[in-house]
């Protein structure tokens, strides 16, 4: 065990070196408001339009929306097709990223407001997306206190008082303190900035459903959305809508299904959120739903008696249109685009731990792709494949350029997806 210890703590001294080295800084919940009152107020968010065209509709079809982070911006060049086209939808289900696009679709937002809000611009320059997953510049005493890198140096004997001198050097470098959270909370940010950013959103233009649960959210715009998400304690996938869970608030569903691993720390159900099928989950672990189907086109196929109650409609797999974020194709123009931009310099102690970073999240996204792939290989007919090779899932330094080529992509594959539903469907579906 000394031995151990004494390796972490090589590991901490090593961060010393590299003191220079890139600080993020997170959005304060509190500052959510202000900065979209500022005079400095991020570029690009329209005032509100009319009703999105995409509307719930008996006769439309049943959309699917895989998870994927920041690869999911390619679902407003999908949701403008459909838009296009004047079709419209009769449930969504969604994973993570996918459960924000239809949170947002169901709101009434149209393809170009919702991609405006995913990258919407702060004062700096950078995507407000980006900002919900930057770890706390500064932890409690009584964090730090009952930390595991505490008890490492305690346990070495040094004096109480260099040992939290000691930790809070290094907790001024960004990567360690992105350790530190993921170490003792099991993610790297709370995401209370990003709850109150879709409350934000949807209080906007008079709708008032900032604090909406699942079944008043679905009472106010007649939309049937599903998200998923992933019950640690119960080894469950969860399908989340107004009839499982209706008093869970809409935007925590979301959360819920959007907790990325390794980014987002787990929720922890609360009483006041109810029962999901009248069972209770308090005080169990829920993490991204991608973890249990991150591509959940099952839920819209599957014929049991328990699936069909809880999706509310027999199957109908004519009308399904399940949209996949294809990482083996190529995004046209991308890599034109990625050799001309220039290099940006990071400290040797960022390369190391971004290097561990991206490790550990290539082998979940292999975990859940290997998995996705199997299930869009069995209803080809079905899956409509967007390109987004060369995209990551935490990527939120995205150029404009770069959204743009993986937007209009997302289009064309999508007005080809169309034409080969069947005519009838297609037909039923339309709005006037």
């Amino acid at each position: 065990m000394r031995v151990r210890h004494a390796l972490v703590l090589v590991a901490m001294a090593a961060t010393l070196l590299e003191l220079g080295g890139s600080s993020g800084r997170a959005v304060p919940v509190a500052a959510i408001d202000a900065v979209h009152s500022s005079p400095q107020a991020p570029r690009g968010l329209p005032e509100f339009s009319a009703r999105s065209t995409l509307q719930p509709h008996p006769q439309g079809l049943d959309l699917v929306l895989e998870g994927g982070g920041a690869k999911g911006l390619a679902y407003a060049g999908a949701i403008g097709e459909l838009e296009a086209q004047r079709i419209r939808y009769r449930r969504i289900a969604a994973t993570s990223a996918g459960a924000l696009f239809a949170l947002y679709i169901a709101a009434g937002y149209s393809a170009a407001e919702i991609r405006a809000m995913i990258t919407e611009r702060m004062p700096d320059g950078s995507i407000i997306m980006g900002s919900f997953l930057v770890v706390p510049e500064e932890f409690s005493e009584e964090v730090i206190r009952s930390s595991l890198a505490f008890s490492v140096l305690d346990d070495l004997h040094f004096p109480e008082k260099m040992n939290l001198e000691f930790l809070g050097i290094l907790l001024k470098l960004k990567s360690f303190r992105e350790a530190f959270s993921l170490l003792e909370f099991g993610g790297l940010v709370a995401g209370d900035a990003y709850i109150e950013w879709m409350r934000h959103h949807l209080d906007r233009g008079g709708r008032n459903l900032g604090d909406a649960t699942l079944a008043e959210f679905h009472e106010r715009t007649g939309a049937d959305i599903t998200m998923v998400a992933a019950d640690v304690d119960s080894d469950a996938m969860l399908i989340l809508n107004h009839r499982t869970a209706p008093t869970l608030p809409v935007v925590w569903a979301v959360r819920m299904s959007s907790s990325v691993p390794v980014a987002f720390r787990n929720v922890l159900w609360r009483p006041q959120w109810g029962t999901y099928l009248g069972g209770d989950l308090s005080g169990h672990r829920i993490v991204d739903g991608g973890v249990a189907s991150n591509l959940p086109i099952l839920l819209l196929l599957a014929d049991s008696d328990s699936m069909v109650s809880a999706m509310g409609a027999v199957p109908d797999p004519a009308r399904v249109l399940a949209f996949m974020l294809d990482e083996h194709a190529a995004v046209p123009g991308l890599q034109t685009l990625l050799e001309a931009a220039p290099q940006r310099a990071a400290s040797a102690v960022d390369r190391h731990w971004n290097a561990a970073l991206g490790s550990a999240n290539s082998l979940i996204e292999a975990l859940i792709e290997s998995q996705d792939n199997f299930i869009a290989s069995q209803f080809p007919t079905a899956v409509c494949r967007l390109a987004s090779q060369g995209f990551t899932a935490l990527q939120y330094d995205l150029s404009e350029q770069q959204v743009e080529l993986l937007v209009a992509a997302a289009a064309r594959s999508t007005a080809g997806c169309i034409r080969q539903l069947p005519p009838a469907v297609i037909a039923a579906a339309k709005s006037e």
